[in-house]
């Protein structure tokens, strides 16, 4: 397939996935026809449905469902916050908003469920750390204050079903207790005590973390008591993280996310009888968004043929599931897990296609560098596998998902183990591929768009081509430069050490004179995380004939995942498939 073909309908990509207090509805952000983000609501039943709103969002859009199947639309702008409620109007959509709320920090809560806050909840906090909670009033449309917190109040889950109790982790001068919020006394009280966090509530118990000996377990709260969950047991025997998504209706049973390495699984424990169902969803990862009604339990997911979908569970026969949301499409590639052994340990990587043949073969990079590949639905390398390519994308040392020392070991060394893992890698693919293969591509964003370029200039006769999407030069002229947040980054992970071997410090400002391979170099004029500055210096150090650089005006971080994002994808892909002769 053409790259042209590959990219005439993208697949819908869906965030800020959320359900309603009833579990009946969800509400999210999606792509429309024209590439915009608009909100989208879900309905489920015997059939799920999905339908579109017409307003044109950004990604600081808050989208919530109420439990009679409006969408609440809480607007960031810039020092305050625009509200508005879409409801059918007949065979069309209509909005009422309200006027512009003075504040930086507000979010909203789905309702319980329940008659007292039949729309929802907003969570304001000041810039000096103190809360607000709101009641979402529907006629008029506004915003009324129910009860203070002093401090900032998070993980917000509602502990009945009336709406009345909500619990939430209230961090105060440091410290950071569970608490339940009673709306209709306008009081607050500690579930568990200081050290302890609130994952979720329901049905009257809280679930917690705390600390036992230096090492985290879980336990119900209640005011004035905190019940350890049985120990030792099988949910300390799960194989990966393992996150709590959901409580049943009757507080009986959680559902709880496993991930282990790039993709994540479904379980269902029993605390009274100790015991843990797996539920056989399909390869993929799982996300945090999660609703347990009597309907069944529903999980938001993806797979690599399935950008964003639910899947339902009959808790009763968690054999019998349902996914819907819609594929990708006939010409969605699939992908696969494969572990390669590694110069220090085994590095686990996605695949599309199959590399031990002689079509043209990717290295893709992920960024970061604290992430990690997985299996869920990537449009890029979507597009790029539909071109022919084979795709590598390995979680080299750095990731995350496969332990600490695999995590840690970039600490202070940027471009040394995670680049040794690569070199050894693309040799090892080469040594087990057909003779006359041709040689291997390179393609990273951000950290990868930075690791790629060195693995390009430490092999210079290695590689064919390289694409690249928001690069920088190196970790310490990236700090120079970037925002207070990236400086953070850099600076908890040791970005700001040189390392001295043969090939020197990794500082692309003195090694992309020694790249030989086409390069494609890409970045938002706007990126709030990479200064574009980096990737024109970039271009000034590389060789001209052989770099061709396009900037996106008025892109951000990541341009392929934006407005305008199927003339970049066509771009990358046209590069990659150039005849060998061709810049791209």
């Amino acid at each position: 397939m053409s790259a042209a073909a590959a990219t005439a309908a993208p697949a819908r990509m869906r965030i800020s996935f959320r359900f309603s207090g009833s579990g009946r509805h969800a509400a999210c952000l999606t792509h429309g026809p024209g590439g915009d983000l608009v909100p989208e609501l879900w309905t489920f039943g015997a059939r799920d449905r999905q339908e579109t709103l017409p307003s044109a969002e950004t990604v600081r859009t808050q989208p919530t469902a109420t439990g009679d199947g409006r969408v609440l639309l809480l607007r960031a702008m810039d020092g305050h916050h625009v509200l508005g409620l879409a409801a059918r109007d007949g065979g069309r959509w209509a909005e009422r908003t309200l006027d512009p709320i003075p504040a930086a920090g507000l979010r909203l809560l789905p309702s319980a469920g329940g008659d007292v806050h039949p729309l929802g909840l907003a969570v304001r906090t000041t810039a000096s750390g103190l809360t607000t909670l709101l009641r979402v009033a529907d006629r008029p449309l506004g915003l009324v204050p129910v009860m203070d917190l002093p401090g900032r109040f998070t993980t917000c889950s509602w502990l009945d079903e009336s709406g009345t109790l909500l619990a939430g982790n209230l961090a105060v001068d440091g410290a950071v207790t569970p608490v339940v919020a009673d709306l209709a006394r306008r009081t607050w009280t500690p579930i568990a005590g200081e050290g302890a966090q609130l994952v979720l509530a329901r049905a009257g118990h809280a679930l917690v973390t705390c600390l036992e000996d230096g090492a985290p377990w879980l336990a119900w709260g209640r005011p004035g008591e905190t019940l350890p969950l049985p120990r030792p047991g099988r949910l300390e025997a799960l194989d990966g993280a393992v996150l709590p998504v959901a409580v049943d209706p009757e507080g009986r049973r959680l559902a709880l996310r496993v991930h282990r390495g790039a993709r994540s699984t479904l379980a269902i424990y029993t605390p009274a009888a100790d015991r843990v169902r797996e539920v056989p969803t399909p390869p993929g990862v799982l996300h945090p968004a999660a609703s347990w009604s009597r309907d069944g339990l529903r999980v938001a997911c993806s797979t690599p043929s399935l950008p964003s979908g639910v899947i339902t569970v009959d808790a009763d026969r968690p054999d019998a599931i349902r996914v819907s949301g819609g594929e990708a499409g006939p010409a969605a590639e699939t992908a696969h897990l494969e572990t390669f052994p590694g110069p220090e340990g085994a590095i686990e990587a996605v695949v599309y296609g199959d590399w031990r043949s002689d079509a043209p073969l990717l290295l893709a990079l992920h960024g970061g560098p604290e992430s990690a590949w997985d299996l869920s639905f990537d449009p890029v390398c979507q597009a790029i596998a539909a071109t022919g390519i084979t795709i590598v994308a390995p979680n080299q040392r750095g990731s995350v998902g496969y332990g600490d020392a695999h995590r840690d070991a970039l600490r202070g060394a940027w471009g040394v183990p995670d680049l040794a893992d690569i070199r050894h890698l693309v040799r090892l693919l080469a040594r087990r591929r057909p003779a006359g293969a041709p040689a291997p591509m390179l393609y990273g964003v951000s950290y990868g768009a930075y690791l790629a370029l060195l693995a390009a200039a430490a092999d210079p006769g290695l590689w064919s081509r390289c694409a690249v999407i928001a690069p920088f030069l190196s970790g310490p002229r990236l700090h120079a430069e970037a925002a207070e947040q990236v400086r953070a980054l850099i600076e908890r992970l040791g970005g700001q050490v040189e390392h001295h071997d043969d090939l020197g410090p990794r500082d692309l400002h003195r090694l992309a004179p020694r790249v030989t391979a086409p390069v494609l170099v890409v970045h938002g004029d706007r990126d709030p995380v990479i200064p574009v500055g980096q990737s024109r210096r970039l271009c000034e150090r590389l060789d001209a004939a052989r770099v061709t650089y396009l900037e996106i005006s008025g892109g951000g971080h990541f341009p392929p995942g934006e407005t305008g994002r199927e003339r970049v994808i066509d771009r990358l892909t046209g590069f990659l498939t150039a005849d060998p002769e061709e810049r791209g």
